[in-house]
């Protein structure tokens, strides 16, 4: 069976790496290095480590490239009031195995349901700014040449 997608767990330093092993046994994600974070789909902050708030002001940028889940236990819920992931992707370390796999599904479809979002919204700036462009465009064959133009550039 090929791979699919992987996860990578940070902080490297994380304890919780032999249960994520484990969770993720028989499921098609398989669990990556953390210098190979470009390639995952999933990234797992353990933010019951030392290092864990740090590891995830580091991978909030590229979020938007991998679906973001956290793991927690109560001490994190009662030192941050607010956490910059969604409560849908709050894992709790004593629910680990159980609901690893349900989170990484819920996880790929928010992903997806997020990718297909941006393709929309960038279609619906396109379609208005030729819009306006039409209105105030004279010259159809301009007008026709630009559309056709950027039509080829969205299918490239």
């Amino acid at each position: 069976m090929a791979l699919r997608s992987g996860l990578v767990l940070l902080p490297d330093s994380s304890g919780l790496r032999d249960r994520v092993t484990a969770a993720l046994l028989g499921s098609d994600v398989a669990l990556l290095a953390a210098g190979q974070i470009a390639e995952a789909s999933y990234v797992l902050v353990d933010l019951t480590s030392p290092l864990g708030d740090e590891a995830l002001r580091a991978v909030t940028p590229v979020s938007g490239q991998q679906a973001l889940l956290a793991v927690v236990d109560q001490s994190v819920v009662r030192r941050r009031s607010v956490l910059s992931v969604p409560a849908d992707s709050l894992l709790a370390v004593g629910q680990l195995e159980s609901e690893l796999g349900w989170r990484l599904q819920k996880a790929r479809e928010r992903h997806a349901l997020e990718l297909q979002s941006r393709a929309q919204q960038r279609n619906l700036d396109m379609l208005l700014e030729l819009t306006a462009r039409y209105a105030e465009s004279t010259d159809v064959d301009a007008l026709l040449h630009d559309v056709t133009r950027r039509l080829a550039e969205m299918l490239d």
